[in-house]
C-alpha cells in the first residue's frame, strides 16, 4: 500500500521497500524442493527490500529438535 500511489497522493518510490515471505518445502535432506522460488523472489525484489524465507517442519519439537536446528542452517 505505501509503495503505490493513490488518487490523492503520488507514489513514493524512494521509501518503497518491498517485503516478501517465501515458504519453501524441504525434502528429506533439508534441501528446497523448488529453489526457483528464491530466484523469483530475488527478481521481484530487484536488489531492494526484504525477503523472509521459512519452512514448516512437521513433527514433535522435543523429538525432532536436532532436525529443526539442521534446517535453520540451510
Amino acid at each position: 500500500p505505501r509503495c503505490r500511489g493513490s488518487p490523492t497522493r503520488p507514489p513514493l518510490p524512494p521509501a518503497c521497500r518491498p517485503q516478501l515471505l517465501v515458504l519453501l518445502k524441504l525434502d528429506e535432506e533439508l534441501r528446497a524442493t523448488q529453489p526457483q522460488l528464491l530466484a523469483l523472489a530475488a527478481q521481484l525484489q530487484a536488489g531492494k527490500g526484504l525477503t523472509v524465507v521459512g519452512s514448516v517442519i512437521p513433527g514433535d519439537l522435543p523429538q525432532d529438535q536436532p532436525r529443526a536446528r539442521d534446517a535453520e542452517r540451510v
